[in-house]
């Protein structure tokens, strides 16, 4: 890799990085029990202790307590049952695929990059045939703003590429692909994926999402899903450099930017 693209690398490095969000005590108390029913100490149906026992047991308040709560009944992991108290939900019963996919805890760079291309190419195909004219004006108007922007200041928001790839994605009228897809990129941020491609021509980068926009609103499946597999790989090859990179900096490159 050239001096300047290293330089390059070290900016957007920096840039993805994100300050230590440091925990509330019902944050952690949350994380705590969300561990015991992630690990199987607490299934599906089982009852929940009583508010004075997980206080004593934490050795915080019962207020703390009922925050943390309802910080899991929010991600689906509780149920509240009136004066029963509190139960540990039933992801299949409740249909939180959240909770299914939290509890796939730390997978590989490579398997989150598998799930992401079989769900882009299935949507892509199926968006090649649905797609609105509406959503098309959507898709041009954030690469409009991601241009504007990196002339600017030279840098990429990258939130909005992503927003037109979820946009694709919807467009597939497959809601069950759009839920995945959401829930793939909550896990590349949990986990710190850093499934961002590191790009030092901007360019490139606005041209190849300017490509796929073009290619969908022909309405093509077959040249939608060769023009997405080749965008994928290209952009499965700055991830691996920036992967690289970070294993020899020794940096935190987060993805939730």
């Amino acid at each position: 890799m050239s001096h300047d693209a290293e330089q390059s690398m070290t900016k957007i490095a920096l840039d993805l990085i994100t300050p230590v969000r440091v925990q509330s005590v019902s944050d952690h108390a949350a994380d705590q029990l969300e561990k015991l029913i992630l690990d199987g100490l607490l299934s599906p149906g089982d009852q929940l202790p009583s508010e004075a026992e997980l206080a004593s047991a934490l050795h915080v308040g019962r207020s703390t307590v009922r925050e943390a709560k309802q910080i899991l009944m929010t991600k689906g992991l509780l149920i509240a049952k009136g004066r029963a108290g509190a139960f540990v939900a039933d992801p299949t019963a409740s249909g939180e695929f959240d909770a299914v996919l939290r509890a796939l805890r730390d997978p590989s760079h490579e398997e989150v990059h598998q799930v992401r291309r079989i769900v882009e190419l299935a949507a892509c195909q199926l968006a090649a045939e649905s797609v609105t004219r509406r959503e098309i004006k959507r898709m041009r108007s954030n690469l409009e703003h991601i241009e504007r922007q990196a002339k600017a200041n030279d840098a990429l928001p990258w939130p909005r590429f992503l927003e037109i790839h979820f946009l694709m994605v919807q467009a597939s009228r497959n809601r069950l692909l759009s839920s995945i897809y959401e829930l793939i990129m909550q896990a590349l941020k949990r986990n710190q994926v850093p499934f961002l491609p590191f790009i030092a021509d901007w360019q490139e980068e606005v041209e190849a999402h300017r490509r796929l926009i073009d290619v969908l609103e022909r309405g093509d499946p077959e040249a939608m899903a060769d023009e997405m597999a080749r965008h994928l790989e290209h952009s499965e090859k700055y991830r691996t450099d920036l992967l690289e990179y970070q294993a020899r900096s020794g940096s935190i490159v987060r993805s939730d930017q």
